[in-house]
């Protein structure tokens, strides 16, 4: 399989061979030359596969500004002094094409977690929801916690220790429920699904047979850094989906956001104009911060941006500082 399809896929262990030939059935790269079929859009300068190695651009050269001159470690230009893009970027790597067997399961999964530290990896399973190709939801439960919760982070999963205490189930039960809506030959979305999967402890080739990450199949190829952006879920909604702010972040909610992107990108992959300019305006549209940049800390916990921690901290220590030094001359 291409480096590219193996971005797009994530396993807990490597497939058979008999796998692997599934695998490339559901995942493939646009590279076909056919002229019946939909090429790869690329930019205009691109150069060919060969120049993969080649140097990144300066971008502090291209804004007149680089300070480094001829010892820049960055590509400044060709011999002539022009920006010589085509010499310096590698070519942006064909589009994915998914393409599913029919009657082949596809579910996207998600999870939602309690505090159950201040660290931003400190967490706890609460909710678990499973939605079909279709967008229904056909199974969800609620948690009941037996660690302590440092914080039920309300204000981004709705999530209340009521509720839980009133609806939950117990972690090992929920788990098996949950097994029973899966299969061996299912296929999974979300975004950065793996993540979920290791919460969840579920087994490839037991419970799920492929791993799809909307976070590797929406990241976008950034021509002037010769590199993938990739984006939150709330971003690509807004560009894809036109999903405007939501209040909280349920597991259902997201659940159906990630399969509602997936269907959308199936479909618009056969146009690969049409796929282009979503990429381009997923690139270009100003980015919808996440709920960490937004809240860093919630009852002390962190969120998991640990610039904006640290910069609330520093900002703090500053303010007690000066309120100390005030005090001091009064």
């Amino acid at each position: 399989m291409s480096d590219i399809g193996t971005a797009i896929t994530t396993s807990s262990s490597s497939p058979s061979s008999n796998n692997n030939n599934n695998n490339d059935s559901i995942i493939s790269t646009s590279t076909s030359s056919n002229d019946d079929n939909p090429k790869p859009i690329s930019s205009p300068s691109s150069p060919s596969s060969s120049s993969s190695s080649t140097q990144r651009v300066c971008r502090f050269f291209q804004a007149g500004t680089c300070r480094n001159g001829d010892k820049c470690r960055f590509f400044h230009g060709g011999s002539d002094g022009s920006p010589g893009l085509s010499a310096a970027i590698p070519a942006p790597p064909p589009n994915i094409m998914i393409q599913i067997p029919q009657g082949q399961p596809i579910y996207s999964i998600d999870v939602e977690c309690v505090a159950s530290g201040v660290q931003h990896n400190a967490r706890s399973i609460a909710q678990v929801a499973l939605v079909d190709e279709w967008n229904r939801c056909i199974f969800c439960v609620l948690i009941k916690q037996d660690v302590p919760v440092a914080s039920y982070i309300t204000e981004l999963t709705g999530l209340t220790k009521e509720l839980l205490d009133a609806h939950g189930l117990p972690l090992a039960e929920a788990l098996a429920l949950l097994r029973a809506y899966l299969s061996p030959d299912a296929i999974l979305v979300g975004q950065n699904i793996l993540k979920d999967i290791q919460w969840l402890q579920l087994a490839e080739s037991i419970d799920y047979h492929h791993l799809i990450d909307l976070s590797a199949l929406f990241r976008v190829w950034n021509v002037s850094r010769g590199e993938y952006t990739t984006f939150s879920q709330d971003h690509l909604a807004k560009v894809w989906l036109g999903v405007t702010e939501r209040a909280h972040h349920s597991a259902v909610e997201d659940a159906i956001l990630s399969m509602s992107l997936f269907n959308a990108y199936r479909f618009v992959q056969w146009d690969q104009n049409r796929l282009y300019q979503l990429q381009q305006a997923t690139l270009s549209a100003p980015r919808v911060p996440g709920f960490s940049a937004l809240h860093p800390e919630i009852d002390g916990c962190c969120m998991g941006n640990k610039k904006k921690v640290s910069s609330s901290s520093s900002s703090s220590s500053s303010s007690s500082s000066s309120s100390s030094s005030s005090s001091s001359s009064s």
